[in-house]
């Protein structure tokens, strides 16, 4: 099994089903296996006949239905021990597949000495998916994790949202860490960090997998539970939480530990900095990414 696609579900049973709809129009191969774990919501039973639903049309999913409620990251959790692919990847419930996506992802999982993490780019669309942006790069590929921290990579304020979404990405299952808890809902860039600083290589997508719906593209209110990080207060904790964490991680790793432009632009992401500060903050983002461009320009010239 090459393949496992872990939807974690929480009462968004319409929603479940146009994702599984666009997985199953992209006609699954035997390399892959679909696991859903409703997290005890109130409308367990609408997801449990989803899933019924799509199961007798011949899509094949593994459905588990929680007695009591884990929590968003321990909800992940279980579904990571209850995967039997070489490589694991989460979908957001209310998500949507982009057709020939997963052949593209299995292709590239496929391939020989591919990275323990694989990055893919994305949609970022309203509900409807008439309003869409692409996140992706032009030129994938092996990059080191060190040239992306060189770029900024662990100030995540540009990585990985300009090219690849933050929480849908393939990762290799075996030795692979679980999700740390009270981080908010940033376990992904968390998960993402350790990932970088154990300094492997990463290999990123030059296609998007998915459509990460976002209602405030439009102001689309009629949802009856909105994405999360329109949490403005949630969203300061989470990144309090990674400013501490990558904090830690940079002293223990780095030795000098966060200068004063990376305080500043964690300061940012927190959204406690003032007008200056905000322009000072996407001169540096500018230069990372001009960096970061530049190397993938010449990942294109072979090495003498």
């Amino acid at each position: 099994m090459k393949l496992s696609i872990l939807i974690p579900a929480y009462n968004r049973p319409n929603e479940l089903r146009q994702l599984l709809d666009s997985i199953a129009w992209c006609g699954l191969s035997s390399d892959c296996e679909i696991l859903v774990s409703d997290d005890c919501s109130p409308k367990q039973k609408q997801i449990g006949r989803v899933v019924e639903s799509m199961s007798s049309n011949g899509l094949r999913v593994r459905y588990f239905a929680q007695a009591s409620n884990l929590g968003e990251v321990e909800n992940k959790n279980f579904l990571l021990g209850q995967a039997a692919g070489e490589f694991c990847i989460f979908i957001g419930d209310d998500d949507l597949v982009v057709q020939g996506s997963i052949s593209r992802l299995l292709t590239v999982l496929g391939s020989p000495k591919v990275p323990d993490l694989v990055l893919l780019g994305y949609y970022k669309s309203d509900d409807s998916l008439v309003t869409r942006r692409l996140h992706a790069p032009r030129i994938g590929g092996r990059v080191k994790t060190s040239s992306l921290i060189r770029c900024g990579a662990l100030n995540f304020d540009w990585f990985p949202f300009w090219y690849a979404h933050p929480a849908t990405y393939a990762f290799r299952r075996n030795g692979a860490r679980f999700f740390q808890v009270g981080f908010g809902f940033a376990e992904d860039l968390v998960h993402l960090a350790e990932y970088l600083v154990d300094r492997r290589e990463v290999y990123l997508c030059n296609f998007p997998l998915i459509f990460w719906r976002k209602t405030e593209l439009n102001d689309d209110k009629k949802r009856e539970q909105v994405n999360q990080s329109s949490d403005l207060e949630k969203h300061s904790f989470s990144r309090q939480r990674i400013f501490e964490f990558i904090r830690e991680v940079q002293s223990s790793e780095y030795g000098p530990g966060l200068t004063g432009a990376e305080m500043t632009r964690h300061r940012r992401t927190m959204r406690v900095t003032n007008s200056m500060e905000n322009l000072y903050v996407r001169v540096l983002i500018l230069v990372d990414v001009t960096k970061f461009l530049l190397l993938r320009l010449l990942a294109l010239f072979p090495r003498v």
